[in-house]
């Protein structure tokens, strides 16, 4: 997923701002998003069931920070 809206000023009063200008025009905004699920299930026996799972979500901001 990307976003790349323009970046809107830091103030609309520019006599307050030291630097009036933005690092960059636009966020260039990346986000990389993972899910992983596992489920297993046996019945060894009439009485017994067993089930083990795992879940994993991740999220990676590839968003590049300016300064």
């Amino acid at each position: 997923m990307t976003q790349n809206e323009t970046l809107l000023p830091y103030s609309y009063n520019v006599n307050v701002l030291p630097d009036q200008a933005l690092p960059r025009g636009s966020a260039e905004a990346e986000i990389a998003t993972t899910q992983l699920l596992v489920d297993y299930a046996i019945n060894p026996s009439a009485r017994l069931n067993v089930r083990a799972w795992a879940r994993y979500f991740g999220l990676d901001n590839n968003t590049p920070a300016s300064n």
